[in-house]
């Protein structure tokens, strides 16, 4: 019964992500800006991975408190971002590919600045090399 509704700006990332999925109709797709995006419903989960590396703090936190209204209750959001210790980051930036790298305790503090008081609702957790951050906002 799951259902997964994916935004992207970028109209040929989503046509190459319907062709992947075969139009599986339990995905659907919509080619929107995540600053004026305004969702008709809420969600049980909203992922985000590779989006607010991108942002400074300052957009970081006004994004983060759109998107946790997004949420219903009880629902959780994830939002992935780099940490300081990804061992590419020097070719990436040679490549002129800048992001935000972002520690646990940064993640942190840029959720509580959103409007998450209870740091008990934040979780940071990581993939096995420790580069990819998702912080848990339940």
């Amino acid at each position: 019964n799951t259902k997964i509704h994916c935004i992207d700006l970028d109209k040929n990332a989503v046509q190459y992500a319907q062709y992947l999925l075969d139009a599986d109709p339990r995905v659907t797709f919509e080619v929107e800006n995540v600053f004026k995006y305004l969702p008709q419903r809420k969600y049980d989960l909203v992922w985000s991975a590779g989006l607010f590396d991108y942002f400074d703090d300052e957009t970081f936190i006004r994004i983060l408190n759109r998107y946790l209204s997004f949420i219903e209750e009880g629902g959780e959001l994830i939002i992935g971002n780099f940490h300081p210790r990804n061992p590419s980051r020097g070719y990436m930036e040679f490549g002129e590919w800048y992001l935000h790298h972002r520690t646990n305790e940064e993640l942190i503090a840029l959720a509580q600045k959103a409007g998450v008081k209870d740091a008990n609702r934040i979780t940071i957790e990581e993939e096995e090399l420790g580069v990819n951050l998702f912080m848990r906002i339940k």
